[in-house]
C-alpha cells in the first residue's frame, strides 16, 4: 500500500501570522535584555555542573566540571510543607535574582507546628493537603498513583511536590540542601520516631525518589545532637536506646540514601547551635561535608572545625528579624555571613518570617510581615553584593595571618551564654585562589593593620606595581578608590596601618586588595 503524499503546504493564515511575528518579537527581546544585563556586568552566574562535590584539597566545594562554586543558601525549612507552586516559584525566583546559589529545606513538615493555611489541624499536611507518611510512620512513605507534575491531577502527591521543588530550584541554578526528618530542637519533631529499621527504609525511599536530581545536598538530624538531648521527645519513647542514641539509625538512613540515589551527593548532619556535624560523627565516612552551627561568632565555629579534608559550611547562625536576645543589626547579619565566607565553603542565611513561611511568626516591620515581603529585607540584599564580590574570587583561602598580631576570633556561644546585642565580630580576611586579590571584612570600620610578609606575592608593594586599595561598602556594593599600598608606610615590623573612609554609610566596610 503506498503512503498518500501530504499537501503543500499553503501560506499561513493572518492569525497565525500574527502569532508567528509575535513570538520572534518576544525571542528578540529576550536576546536584546540578556545582552543589555551582560553589558551592564550583572547577569546571573551560570548554573554549575551538578552534582557538588568536596574540592581536592577537601576546603571548598566544586562542580562536577571542577569549578570552585559559592554555596549561599536560604533556609525555607517549611517550603515543600506550607507552599503550592505558586509560592515556590515566587520563591526560587526571587532568591535567584538576589543571587543566592542555594536553598534548605526540610523534606518533612514540623510536627510541633500547626498545618499550612487550610489544613492548620493536620501538622503533616502540605499546601495541597497530601500528606508523605502512613500514620505518620517514617518506614512508610506515602505515594498516590503514578508521578505527575499537575497539581490538579489526582495523583499529584506530597513526593511530586518535592520533586517540583527541586526541578524548579535547579532551573534557576539553585542547590537544594534537603533535611530528610528534621529532628527538632531538644528531639520535639521527627527524633522520637526514629528506630534502625524504619530510618533504613525511609532512607532507601529517599534515595531512589529523590536521588536522581543532581542539584542535592544532604543535611541529616536537624537542631539536636545526635545522642541524648531528647527532652522533648514523648516521655513514652524517650527511653528507647535507638532514640537517645540516634547514631545507629542516622547512619542507617545516610548510607540507605548513598546506597539507593542514582547520583552521588554531598552529606553532612545538622547538630545543636554551637556545635558541628563533626561531634561524634567525625569517623561516619557517609559524612563528606562539615556543618556548623553557630552563635554570632561565625568565623569562630568555622574555624574550630576546618582541617579534617572535607569542606565546612555553616548551616545556621542567628536570623535576621530576631526579638530575642541577641538581637542582631543588619551589619551583625553581614559579618556572620562575612566570616563564613572568607573562613569556609559556604553559609546559610535566614529569617524569623521566612524560614517557616508564617506571617505571624515574623515581627512586625516596615517590610510587612508577609513572607513573600520578607524576601525583599535589606538582608538579602546584603547577600546579593557579597555574592557579586567573591564569585570571581573563588577558590576563597583563609589568611588569618594577614592581620597583624593575629586575630581572636572568638569563642563562639550558644543562647544561654549571651545576653544583650550581639558582641562585636572580629575581622577576618582572605585571599582570592589566585592569589592576586585580598579580602578584609572589617566589622565596625576604622582601622586594620596588615603583616605585609603575609601577603601573596603579587600584592607585596616591594615585587612590582604596588596592589591596589579600595574600600567595598557591604551593604550598597559600592567602592572608593584609595590609591595603591605604598612600601614607605610599612613599620620596622613590616606593618601597614590602612585606615577606612570616613563617613561610609555602614558602620561595616570590606578591604580590596588588587594586584597592580
Amino acid at each position: 500500500m503506498r503512503a498518500s503524499r501530504s499537501p503543500s503546504p499553503g501560506p499561513l493564515p493572518p492569525v497565525a501570522l500574527v502569532a508567528l511575528v509575535a513570538a520572534l518579537l518576544v525571542v528578540v527581546l529576550v536576546v536584546v535584555v540578556v545582552l543589555v544585563r551582560r553589558d551592564r556586568g550583572d547577569e546571573a552566574p551560570a548554573a554549575p555542573a551538578w552534582p557538588l562535590a568536596a574540592s581536592e584539597d577537601g576546603t571548598g566545594l566544586v562542580d562536577a566540571d571542577g569549578r570552585p562554586v559559592l554555596h549561599l543558601a536560604d533556609t525555607v525549612w517549611l517550603a515543600a510543607a506550607r507552599l503550592d507552586q505558586e509560592g515556590l516559584r515566587t520563591l526560587v525566583e526571587t532568591r535567584a535574582e538576589q543571587g543566592l546559589t542555594a536553598l534548605q529545606v526540610s523534606v518533612l513538615p514540623f510536627v510541633h507546628l500547626p498545618g499550612p493555611a487550610g489544613f492548620e489541624d493536620d501538622p503533616l499536611a502540605n499546601a495541597y493537603g497530601d500528606r508523605p507518611l502512613e500514620d505518620g510512620d517514617l518506614g512508610r512513605p506515602l505515594e498516590v498513583g503514578g508521578r505527575t507534575d499537575d497539581p490538579t491531577d489526582g495523583d499529584y502527591d506530597y513526593w511530586d511536590h518535592v520533586d517540583h521543588l527541586v526541578t524548579l530550584a535547579a532551573e534557576h541554578g539553585l542547590t537544594v540542601t534537603l533535611v530528610p526528618s528534621w529532628y527538632g530542637y531538644r528531639g520535639e519533631d521527627w527524633r522520637g520516631a526514629l528506630g534502625v529499621d524504619d530510618a533504613r527504609a525511609y532512607g532507601a525511599f529517599l534515595g531512589e525518589r529523590l536521588g536522581h536530581h543532581p542539584n542535592l545536598l544532604w543535611l541529616l538530624g536537624g537542631d539536636d545532637d545526635v545522642r541524648g538531648d531528647v527532652d522533648r521527645v514523648d516521655p513514652a519513647v524517650a527511653g528507647r536506646e535507638e532514640v537517645r542514641d540516634a547514631r545507629a539509625a542516622t547512619r542507617a538512613m545516610a548510607e540507605a540514601i548513598r546506597d539507593a540515589e542514582a547520583v552521588p551527593h554531598l552529606m553532612s548532619y545538622h547538630a545543636s547551635r554551637g556545635t558541628s556535624s563533626l561531634v561524634d560523627l567525625a569517623d561516619e565516612d557517609w559524612q563528606t561535608f562539615v556543618s556548623a552551627y553557630s552563635g554570632t561568632a561565625t568565623a569562630a565555629a568555622v574555624a574550630q572545625v576546618t582541617g579534617t579534608g572535607r569542606p565546612v559550611v555553616l548551616t545556621e547562625a542567628y536570623y535576621d528579624g530576631r526579638e530575642d536576645d541577641p538581637v542582631l543589626d543588619r551589619a551583625d547579619l553581614r559579618a556572620q555571613a562575612w566570616g563564613a565566607v572568607l573562613g569556609g565553603a559556604g553559609f546559610a542565611a535566614g529569617h524569623e518570617g521566612v524560614w517557616d513561611l508564617d506571617p505571624g511568626h515574623g515581627p512586625d516591620s516596615e517590610e510587612g510581615g508577609r513572607w513573600e515581603d520578607l524576601l525583599d529585607a535589606p538582608s538579602a540584599g546584603d547577600l546579593g553584593v557579597l555574592a557579586t564580590a567573591v564569585r570571581d574570587l573563588l577558590p576563597l583561602r583563609p589568611a588569618a595571618g594577614l592581620l597583624a598580631g593575629g586575630e581572636d576570633l572568638g569563642e563562639d556561644l550558644d543562647d544561654d551564654e549571651l545576653e544583650g546585642d550581639a558582641r562585636p565580630a572580629p575581622v577576618t580576611a582572605a585571599v582570592s585562589g589566585d592569589g592576586r586579590t585580598a579580602l578584609v571584612h572589617v566589622p565596625r570600620g576604622g582601622e586594620v593593620d596588615l603583616q605585609v610578609r603575609e601577603l601573596p606575592a603579587a600584592l607585596r608593594p616591594e615585587d612590582g606595581r604596588p596592589a591596589g586599595v579600595a574600600w567595598l561598602d557591604p551593604a550598597t556594593g559600592g567602592t572608593t578608590d584609595a590609591g595603591r599600598l605604598d612600601p614607605a608606610d610599612a613599620d620596622g615590623d613590616c606593618v601597614v596601618t590602612l585606615r577606612a573612609p570616613e563617613g561610609a554609610g555602614s558602620p561595616d566596610v570590606v578591604l580590596v586588595l588588587t594586584a597592580g
